[in-house]
């Protein structure tokens, strides 16, 4: 059994796949978040802010790698009546 299962291996190591083949052209390759967030509440208001900080980095044909980065700022107010 074990000499069917080796050579089973070895002809799956053989196969060449296309680069054209790819599943999707844009891949993401890792994405990091960081958040900040504030919250203050008095009575029937609430004030509150967050801030969102990405960087990505991606490729558009598997080859090339590229970064990318932003910054995103949120504000809020609610009032409860």
């Amino acid at each position: 059994m074990k000499a069917v299962s080796m050579a089973s291996r070895a002809s799956r190591a053989r196969v060449r796949k296309s680069p054209s083949a790819a599943p999707f052209a844009n891949a993401r390759l890792r994405n990091r978040q960081t958040a900040l967030s504030l919250q203050y509440a008095a009575g029937a208001y609430e004030l509150g802010a967050e801030w969102i900080y990405d960087k990505l980095d991606y490729t558009t044909n598997g080859t090339d790698r590229k970064k990318l980065n932003g910054n995103q700022v949120s504000l809020n107010a609610l009032y409860k009546f």
